[in-house]
Order: structure tokens, then sequence, then C-alpha cells
């Protein structure tokens, strides 16, 4: 079961190109800067109550990420050294370079006052009971990766959630496929009798070097009698399960 898990959160549910959107800090071009980093009364107000040029600046770059792609990343100022020129050259003329890095409390600082200024609530362990409850319908009517992401992405939206990250929801996807899986096979366990049951662990007995399952699936290769007969054997195998 634990292996189940393991190996499904490593199944790849995005795209390179849907991945980037979701969970790569936003490539930006210098006619988007000016309204990317627009600053409004909330954040003059914030900044104001900040010392230190990193914090304001990391402030800035943080809320500008924000307004694109919903979601906060984590990264340095040399790795986005365009963006920390244009905010320095727009807002912080007096400032002609930075001294180090913010300071982790301080980063996650800014993130609290840009859900408080979008009132946008943290994904919380009570939110995950609620979303793992939908998920459990959802799931019947459709088990695919792509499709139970999507309702994720949509169900935090609606409630004004910041999604989780990309291994969170794999490990819920995972999670809730191999709980599906298993109230499947129970209730199978229970509709069926004995008698298909001994009829259905049949296909998984070894003929020889293959398994009965496995030939039943070749398709019939030609119409000689020997095939024929092979393809009338097959069906009259399957003929009590059907």
């Amino acid at each position: 079961m634990f292996l189940e898990i393991e190996i499904m959160t490593r199944l790849r549910i995005l795209s390179d190109d849907d991945f980037n959107k979701l969970y790569k800090i936003p490539k930006l071009l210098n006619e988007d800067r000016n309204f990317i980093f627009e600053l409004d009364e909330y954040d003059n107000n914030y900044l104001n109550t900040l010392n230190g040029i990193e914090a304001k600046i990391n402030y800035i770059l943080q809320l500008g990420y924000f307004r694109i792609a919903q979601y906060f990343f984590t990264f340095t100022f040399h790795e986005v050294p365009e963006n920390v020129q244009f905010i320095l050259n727009t807002y912080f003329p007096q400032h002609t370079s930075l001294f180090g890095e913010v300071s982790n409390r301080k980063h996650y600082s800014n993130r609290k006052a840009i859900l408080n200024k979008y009132t946008i609530n943290s994904y919380s362990n009570r939110f995950e009971i609620k979303l793992l409850h939908l998920l459990k319908t959802l799931i019947k009517q459709s088990s695919l990766p792509k499709y139970l992401f999507d309702s994720i992405i949509n169900y935090c939206h609606q409630h004004k959630v910041l999604r989780p990250s990309y291994p969170k929801i794999q490990k819920i996807i995972s999670v809730v496929c191999n709980k599906e899986r298993l109230r499947i096979n129970n209730k199978l366990y229970t509709l069926i009798n004995s008698p298909l049951r001994l009829a259905l662990n049949e296909l998984l007995n070894k003929n020889d070097l293959f398994y009965q399952l496995t030939l039943i699936k070749k398709d019939q290769k030609d119409f000689t009698t020997s095939e024929i007969r092979t393809s009338v054997e097959k069906h009259k195998l399957l003929s009590t399960i059907h």
C-alpha cells in the first residue's frame, strides 16, 4: 500500500508548460513590470512598517509574482536581478545595490501581508479535510489524475485558499486514488461468489511461461484451424465469467 502511494506520488500529472505556469517564477517583459510591480495605498502603508531595503524589495517582488500566479515562490535576489533592478530604479533610486538576502521571518511576514491584502487564506489541515471529502465524490466520476488536479485548483480558487505545492497535490491524489481502488476491490470481493472468484483466479495461473490472462489478451493471428480453435477455447474459458 505505501509502495503504491510512493509510486503514484511520482506520477507526472502536469506537462512542463502547465507546471511552469503554476509553479515557476513568471518571466516578465520590460513593458509588464510597471503594472506588475505597481503599488497602492495598502502597499505603501505596509512598506512604511518595514525596516531595511531588502524586506521592502522582497515584498514588492512577492506581490508582483502573486498578481500573476496567485502563488508564492522561494527565490533569492540573485535569481531575479532584472526585477530587483527595476524596483530599485522605480521606488528606491537612492539605493544602487542590496547588502544581502531577506530573512525567512520577513519573507513569510510579507507573504501574510499579501494574503491579507487579497483576503486569501493559507492552505490548512481543516481545509484539506473538506478537499478530501470532495475528491472522494469526484473520483467516482473520473480517476484521471489531471481531472482531480484541476478540481483541486478550482476548489481552492472558489474558496479563496492558496493552492498547495505540486508535491502536496500529488500526494493527495495518490492517497485518494489508492483508497478508491481499495474500495472498489472490497466491493467486488463482497459481490463475487466463490465459483466466480475461482474462475478469475484461474486467469492469473501460469500456463508454461505465460499467464492465462496474457494468452487471452493476444489477438487471433489468422483464420487457420488451429487459431480458430484456440479462440473458441478462450471464449469457453470466459463464457462463465461473462
